[in-house]
């Protein structure tokens, strides 16, 4: 799924994307039959907290301000533990 139309409009960033990137040990991660596009992949919240990490990368069409949101459905999104960082280049 891609992020609107790289032109600043909303969108999507999903796991199933171009995009994104998965680290770690394969074992742990897990694929779900739910979310956008009916797959979610997810790993469980380690106390080393590069040990596992997903990373959606892009680059939007324009410099400005975003909101970045996350949704994770139940019961996959009950962590008190994972951690979420936001970086740009500018």
């Amino acid at each position: 799924v891609e992020v609107g139309d790289h032109h600043g409009r909303p969108g999507e960033l999903d796991d199933g994307g171009a995009c994104f990137t998965v680290l770690g040990r394969p074992a742990s991660w897990r694929t779900e039959a739910a979310g956008v596009g009916t797959s979610l992949r997810w790993t469980y919240a380690w106390d080393e907290p590069d040990e596992n990490v997903g990373t959606w990368t892009f680059e939007p069409a324009q410099a400005g301000r975003y909101r970045v949101e996350v949704h994770t459905p139940a019961p996959w999104g009950g962590s008190q533990a994972a951690r979420y960082r936001v970086r740009h280049a500018g």
